[in-house]
Parts: structure tokens; C-alpha cells; sequence
């Protein structure tokens, strides 16, 4: 996720997403446990990208994906 320090780019994530989940659900509906997991999902992705990036020792992008983390907990239930 991109944008981490922008609240317009954020705020375009969020659409972005809600626009992908409501594309999926006019094919094949969600289930609750699906939608509710959906946070955690992006939570690990972002982790597996901070763990990458710390590998390559890239701090500044490992560090980008753990504020990612940090602000998709504190947005799940926008994500929701």
C-alpha cells in the first residue's frame, strides 16, 4: 500500500478496494468469515512484504508496509 503519509491516497485505497469487493460479490458473494478476514489478510500480506523488504535490508519500505499494518488495523472496519 502506497501513500502511507497521504490521507487523499488512503482515502482512494479504501474506494479502491470497496470497487474490487463489490466487483467479486456481483460474481460470487462473500461469506461473513470472508469478509471479516479480509483485514487479516492484507495485515499478513503486509507483513511478508516487511519481512521481504528487511531481508534485502530495505528498511525504509520494510518500514512503509509495518505502518501499513498498523493503519489496516485501525481502518478494519472501514474495511469491513
Amino acid at each position: 500500500m502506497n501513500g502511507m503519509g497521504d490521507h487523499r491516497k488512503q482515502l482512494q485505497w479504501l474506494h479502491l478496494l470497496k470497487v474490487l469487493l463489490d466487483g467479486y460479490t456481483s460474481v460470487s458473494q462473500l461469506y461473513r468469515a470472508e469478509r471479516e478476514a479480509l483485514s487479516h489478510v492484507l495485515i499478513t500480506t503486509e507483513a511478508g512484504a516487511a519481512a521481504f523488504y528487511a531481508e534485502l535490508h530495505e528498511a525504509q519500505q520494510a518500514a512503509s508496509n509495518v505502518q501499513a499494518m498498523v493503519w489496516i488495523y485501525d481502518h478494519k472496519d472501514a474495511i469491513l
